[in-house]
């Protein structure tokens, strides 16, 4: 039985067609992706709508995603939304997770395992906590 989700996901890669992927596997699942082409656009957005799930790309230009992983965990306001590091690189693991990140995906990304991590980090805060075990 699957339970229904409603948590705003943030997907931040400065691809295009990358957060199209995201957007297009994400929506059909139940979750409302927000896209972002940079971690600053990622902020604005965050201010009006605050994730409950963050997909960061790691590689971008201007603010890394690692950089913004880091800055985002030294604001008490996003101390508590997972983050999920999007990478080609496994060189990059151990940065991320110093950085903060609860997990990583490698890209290209499988759509199984996107989906299964989403899920599995995915958190309603609409929904009461018994719900979600």
């Amino acid at each position: 039985m699957t339970d229904p989700r409603y948590t705003t996901v943030l997907a931040v890669d400065d691809d295009a067609a990358s957060l199209m992927l995201l957007d297009a596997v994400l929506t059909p699942l139940g979750f409302d992706v927000l896209l972002a082409l940079s971690a600053g656009h990622a902020r604005e957005i965050a201010a009006w709508e605050p994730p409950g799930l963050v997909l960061l790309d790691v590689m971008m230009p201007g603010e890394s995603g690692i950089d913004a992983c880091r800055a985002w965990r030294a604001d008490p306001a996003w101390a508590e939304v997972p983050i999920i590091m999007l990478t080609a690189a496994q060189a990059h693991r151990a940065e991320c997770l110093q950085a903060g990140a609860d997990d990583f995906l490698e890209k290209p990304l499988d759509i199984d395992s996107l989906a299964e991590i989403t899920n599995q980090w995915a958190v309603s805060p609409r929904a009461p906590i018994s719900s979600m075990r």
